[in-house]
């Protein structure tokens, strides 16, 4: 048979030596292709399934730099959750302070309506944690300033930035009492104000707070806050108060927050987009939203 001929073959002992060589040179060659291999995973899933390093790098520096803009260098951005880098830009005032521009293309909404539906990214989001990675606490004020383009189209609503603890907070996704919680501003149509909060007690989506209890104005600045209370596990005694423009215009209590005390205030969850999860809510035409001013406070 041809495989006995050619092992009965003498070899001369120069070429003896080659396969000796060869199992080294293919251990070698093969650690290089897993090592290899092995960056390429890393880079694949540095940040929110970036497929380069340099688009992994553009989105950690965008939502960084929004948040030095907003907040500033004791913060930091978690990379969970984000999306719409393209969307952010970073404006400068005529007197040199800075102020967020969040974009949203003609046509676009949430992410649920980018996917089903193959709609531009509309919006951006993303966690915002202190550098130490403490929690803010138990009792936090949330307080910045936004502005709607002029003649804004309000369509159904769309979100904005609040408060949040743990990781289950949206999306449909009801926490627990142990897993999260949110605290989103969110606005209606004809611009009503409302906090739309993830609770335990939600069902199918966020609860409505408050609806109408103010009007967001398009063109000109609004100064919205908000102090969230945590409630003692096991007592109903959360609360929400809501001052827009300096004044009071909501105070919600019996809530809960959580029922385990190992779940706090974590940070800022700066999420801003049209929607609702169908075309019904997505925005007409291109516009923005305007943000500035951001600070926080534990009680």
């Amino acid at each position: 048979m041809p495989g006995r001929h050619r092992s009965s073959v003498m070899t001369p002992p120069s070429a003896r030596l080659v396969p000796r060589r060869l199992p080294a040179a293919w251990a070698v060659m093969a650690a290089a292709a897993i090592v290899l291999a092995a960056s390429v995973i890393v880079l694949n899933v540095f940040v929110d399934g970036a497929k380069s390093p340099p688009e992994a790098q553009k989105r950690v520096s965008v939502f960084q730099q929004a948040t030095n803009a907003l907040l500033n260098g004791e913060w930091r951005v978690t990379g969970r959750g984000v999306f719409g880098a393209d969307n952010i830009s970073i404006e400068v005032n005529p007197d040199g302070t800075k102020y967020v521009r969040v974009s949203f293309p003609g046509g676009s909404a949430s992410p649920t309506v980018t996917r089903d539906h193959n709609r531009p990214v509309g919006g951006a989001q993303f966690y915002v944690v202190p550098r130490s990675s403490l929690p803010l606490g138990n009792v936090v004020r949330l307080r910045y300033r936004v502005r709607f383009e002029r003649d804004f189209p309000w369509v159904k609503g769309g979100k904005l930035p609040g408060l949040y603890g743990g990781t289950v907070l949206n999306g449909g996704h009801i926490p627990d009492g142990t897993n999260g919680f949110s605290t989103r501003f969110v606005w209606r149509a004809g611009g009503a104000g409302e906090v739309y909060a993830y609770l335990p007690s939600s069902r199918d989506h966020g609860t409505s707070l408050g609806r109408g209890d103010w009007h967001f104005e398009s063109g000109r600045w609004a100064a919205i806050e908000q102090i969230v209370r945590l409630n003692t596990p096991g007592e109903h005694n959360g609360s929400i108060d809501v001052t827009y423009n300096g004044v009071q215009v909501r105070h919600d209590t019996g809530l809960v927050f959580r029922t385990a005390g190992s779940l706090k205030i974590d940070g800022v969850f700066f999420s801003s987009f049209f929607g609702g999860d169908d075309t019904s809510w997505a925005t007409p035409r291109t516009t923005h939203v305007d943000f500035a001013s951001f600070s926080t406070a534990s009680h």
